[in-house]
């Protein structure tokens, strides 16, 4: 596929002569320079890719990857040759159809589009270099901590719901789940009759579920749409039925239609999932003395989300809009905050499991950033079916060491025994 490169490339484990062929470049482009190493990051803009599967169509990323280069070629205005660079080689490549090829081989790159005139002709060089090992190491960890060691030792506030003491800074909580939508997929969460729902909420505390969230409508791009009297009529039965079994509430919603009758009913928490009636519901929250889970939304509520904006740093785009809101709703008068950062959101571009899986590990390990703002970080364990297949049920324990690693202070599951397990057994240390 590639021609005049040695036997084997650099990610098929080729040895050294391989690799000094391969840094001699006089055989494949003009005028005979030995290396384009020096020139990387020179010119041109780098892009970050992700990793692909071999059984799995070209990314959206890697579509737009590609635009770039072919951009590239147009502007140079030649069909001179597009030169590879990575592991210590530099490798000719006559399509562009090798560089997906090889996306497979190594699993993650930097590029960038280089430029060198020689006789007045101008051509591309594609530059790959691994930015990363393969996988999540202790090297990941030192390079976070030394970056941010001020932020790591930051506390938040600790205080009462329903009249029990949350203690963040030493023991984290849980919050499990209870589906009263018929469109959510967690089987094991949904419950189709307001008997089935109280019956699990009373299952999850008695798990060890400091919290059960209720909710009526899915958060999936594809799910039904539940207004506002069809999720009271759903939730408002199970709130009062929880409450008086003394079992803390909170309810999931973006609506002050629905977070009304249920904050009415007894619940202690609403978990907004939007940001446009963002004033009313916290002034229903101050009234009733109850929580607020801030969930971080990109669009005005979550079924109402386009593409995820990765073009500045997401987690401190995150604490920029979780600080406004929380001087909004302490100004309405609430007391008692938590900032979920939102992970289990159908964003348009987060649909390649690669792409969203790597967002969801960085923010739970950068958690401990968003802790400075002074309240403690609620997140919701994702799944990452992809990867777990038939083990999904283990996703959210994978998820949630990653989260108590980040310094996470309450895990809202669907799994409360298993998550209970890891953070118990994460305390022997």
């Amino acid at each position: 596929m590639i021609q005049n490169t040695p036997s084997s490339s650099p990610w098929e484990g080729g040895g050294q002569d391989q690799t000094a062929h391969a840094t001699d470049t006089t055989s494949c482009c003009p005028g005979g320079h030995k290396s384009y190493q020096d020139r990387l990051g020179r010119t041109g803009s780098w892009v970050d890719s992700l990793p692909g599967r071999p059984d799995c169509a070209v990314s959206s990323l890697w579509r737009g990857v590609l635009a770039t280069l072919r951009k590239g070629v147009r502007d140079v205005g030649t069909c001179a040759p597009v030169v590879l660079v990575a592991g210590g080689g530099t490798w000719p490549l006559h399509g562009f159809c090798d560089a997906v090829h090889y996306r497979n081989r190594y699993r993650r790159f930097r590029l960038g589009l280089c430029r060198k005139r020689q006789r007045s002709a101008a051509f591309p060089v594609v530059c790959l270099q691994a930015t990363l090992p393969l996988m999540l190491t202790l090297e990941h960890f030192a390079e976070l901590w030394e970056q941010n060691r001020a932020a790591a030792s930051a506390t938040v506030r600790e205080f009462a719901i329903g009249g029990r003491h949350f203690a963040f800074n030493t023991s984290p909580a849980l919050m499990g789940v209870v589906n009263l939508s018929p469109d959510s997929w967690y089987r094991e969460s949904v419950c189709l009759s307001a008997e089935a729902a109280i019956q699990r909420g009373r299952v999850l505390a008695t798990q060890g579920a400091d919290l059960v969230d209720l909710g009526a409508e899915s958060t999936l791009a594809n799910a039904g749409r539940a207004d506002a009297t069809t999720q009271s009529q759903r939730l408002v039965p199970v709130v009062q039925a929880l409450r008086a079994a003394a079992v803390l509430v909170s309810v999931e919603t973006y609506e002050p239609a629905v977070a009304r009758p249920c904050l009415e009913a007894g619940a202690n928490v609403i978990n907004l999932t939007g940001n446009a009636a963002g004033e009313d519901v916290y002034r229903l929250v101050a009234d009733h003395a109850a929580a607020v889970i801030l969930c971080y939304v990109q669009g005005e509520h979550v079924r109402a989300v386009g593409d995820f904006d990765f073009s500045t740093d997401p987690v401190e785009s995150m604490r920029e809009q979780f600080a406004r809101q929380v001087d909004l709703a302490t100004r309405c008068g609430v007391e008692r905050i938590l900032l979920d950062p939102g992970l289990g959101f159908y964003y348009r571009n987060l649909q390649d499991s690669a792409v969203r899986i790597r967002h969801q590990i960085r923010t739970f390990l950068n958690t401990f950033r968003l802790r400075t703002l002074g309240w403690p970080v609620c997140h919701a364990l994702p799944h990452a079916f992809e990867c777990f297949r038939e083990e999904v049920r283990s996703a959210e324990a994978f998820f949630a060491v990653l989260a108590a690693l980040g310094k996470a202070d309450l895990f809202r599951t669907h799994e409360v025994p298993r998550i209970r397990a890891v953070l118990e057994t994460l305390k022997l240390y």
